[in-house]
């Protein structure tokens, strides 16, 4: 039997389980109009209210949000490889020269590392695509994720001191998507 498996194995992973997303896929998608009109699909503690085509304030403040994170996540990091010059030091992190090294004695290269690729940057653009692709769909992101944006900067601005304005971005996003949340809320009630 394993050799039977062995040999199926590349079809399942080629069509069938392809095939099997697409149409799990499209019957999420088309369940709205399956169901009726607006079904509210439950997750968790809550309901996601879908819509079927994103449109209104909500949508523009879950939109705008989200492409400030991207923006501010792309910035941060394009910014330190182009002005910062940490691009220079990329040979050094794929030769595995990093390992191993202290933290106490950080080289310019681990500190170049740190401010780009191992920096929130990455992690604030994925935030804001997933927002975005949220978005589009016309769902309405949980409130954890601006309620931990909000922390996240209150904390960074209390150890860093104010700097030079660049907390107002994932603050001003953070407000966006608890605006968009609250929306939700009033028009579900």
């Amino acid at each position: 039997m394993p050799a039977t498996v062995a040999r199926i194995k590349p079809f399942r992973y080629l069509i069938l389980y392809p095939a099997s997303t697409h149409k799990w896929e499209r019957a999420w998608r088309n369940r709205n109009r399956l169901a009726g009109s607006g079904a509210d699909t439950p997750l968790g503690s809550g309901t996601i209210r879908l819509e079927a085509r994103p449109h209104g304030r909500r949508h523009r403040m879950n939109t705008g949000a989200g492409s400030l994170l991207v923006l501010y996540g792309a910035a941060h990091t394009v910014g330190a490889f182009a002005v910062e010059g940490a691009a220079q030091h990329a040979g050094t992190w794929v030769t595995g020269k990093l390992w191993g090294e202290e933290l106490a004695n950080m080289s310019p290269a681990m500190s170049a590392y740190w401010l780009t690729v191992n920096s929130f940057g990455p992690q604030l653009i994925l935030m804001g695509v997933t927002v975005l692709w949220l978005a589009r769909r016309g769902i309405t992101p949980p409130r954890f994720i601006a309620w931990t944006m909000l922390i996240w900067t209150a904390v960074d601005a209390a150890l860093s001191g104010p700097g030079i304005g660049q907390g107002v971005i994932p603050l001003v996003a953070a407000g966006l998507l608890l605006a968009a949340a609250h929306r939700a809320e009033d028009r579900e009630r």
